[in-house]
This record gives structure tokens, C-alpha cells and sequence, in this order.
């Protein structure tokens, strides 16, 4: 459940990780060096442990399913993402040769009634923003609290480490925006 409404500057402070999810981590880590070899199935792996770091997050989050505001900025992957989620599709992809920044057109993975129809396979960073405050501001493009930015390390060791993990998975190609590899 969606934690309520409230106003940007009436945030808590955001509690510690519980340990499950950092000892998970340390098994996945291990998991993913050891047993698991190909990018692909890495990169599932690391999707599985999101949804349930996910599910912790969505106690402080204001993100409710339809709420889009965020499927129309940037949303960076990498190729091995976008591999992912051509097979998950059936749609070709692309690798434009620059690196297209600044986007406020939606996502061409946005559903007309504002879902995500890629949600089992949405790029890792879909999966780490997070709104903490009223969802208006999201709109309106004000600063915020929000959880999970690439900009600042993604607010939490663990999601740092599994965006180094993913680059690493993808030969640490430059990112690149998911228009940029589906028009």
C-alpha cells in the first residue's frame, strides 16, 4: 500500500534498510558472480530483488499505478535493458549514436491510460524513482522529495551497487535513453 499523501516538507526521514533486504543482496551478489553467467539472467536476477526492495519502498512512496509524470523524462538504459525488453516485446531496438537528453515527449512504452505495458522488464532506473511527497510536484516539475535518482548515487549503497552491477553486465556501454533505443 502507497504511503499517504503529504506535503514536501513534511517528509520523514527515511528508515534503515531492513536486514532481510541487505543480506538478500550479499545472496544475490553471490548469486550472480558465481551461478548465474549470462547477462540476461543477471539482469532478471537483479529485477527479482528489486521487487521485493521495492516492496519496502512502496511503504514511504506516493507512486500509484497510472500516476506518469515520470514516464515523460529521461529514462537512461543500457543495451543490455533494451535487449531485454525487445525479446520481452517482439520490438526491434535501435542504438542511436548520440545520447538524447532532455525529453518531454512520454515514453513509447506509456499505455494510453498511462501504464507501463513493459512493467515486468522497466529499466532499473523506472524501478528506483521513486516520489515521497505529494505526486503533484511530479507534474509540475519541482524539486521534490523523491528516492532512488541516479543523480545522487540512487539514495542507497545497495541500488548503487546494483547500477554498477548492470553496467558491468552491459561491458559498461554509455547509456542511453529508452528513446534513443525505441522510437
Amino acid at each position: 500500500m502507497p504511503a499517504p499523501i503529504r506535503d514536501k516538507t513534511a517528509v520523514p526521514p527515511l528508515p534503515p534498510l531492513p536486514r532481510h533486504l541487505v543480506r538478500l543482496h550479499k545472496a544475490l551478489a553471490w548469486w550472480c558472480n558465481v551461478v548465474v553467467t549470462d547477462p540476461l539472467g543477471r539482469l532478471r536476477w537483479i529485477y527479482r530483488y528489486m521487487n521485493i526492495y521495492n516492496r519496502f519502498i512502496s511503504t514511504l512512496a506516493v507512486c500509484r499505478r497510472g500516476c506518469s509524470a515520470c514516464c515523460h523524462i529521461d529514462v537512461d538504459l543500457t543495451e543490455t535493458e533494451a535487449v531485454l525488453i525487445a525479446r520481452h516485446t517482439g520490438r526491434d531496438y535501435t542504438k542511436r549514436a548520440i545520447h538524447t537528453h532532455g525529453h518531454t515527449s512520454p515514453c513509447p512504452f506509456l499505455g494510453a491510460q498511462g501504464e507501463c505495458t513493459i512493467y515486468s522488464v522497466r529499466p532499473f532506473n523506472c524501478r528506483t524513482f521513486h516520489a515521497l511527497d505529494d505526486p503533484k510536484y511530479c507534474a509540475t516539475g519541482e524539486d521534490h522529495a523523491v528516492y532512488g535518482l541516479p543523480s545522487f548515487d540512487y539514495t542507497s549503497k545497495i541500488l548503487f551497487s546494483l547500477a554498477q552491477a548492470i553496467d558491468h553486465i552491459d561491458g559498461h556501454r554509455p547509456r542511453r535513453d529508452i528513446r534513443d533505443f525505441f522510437s
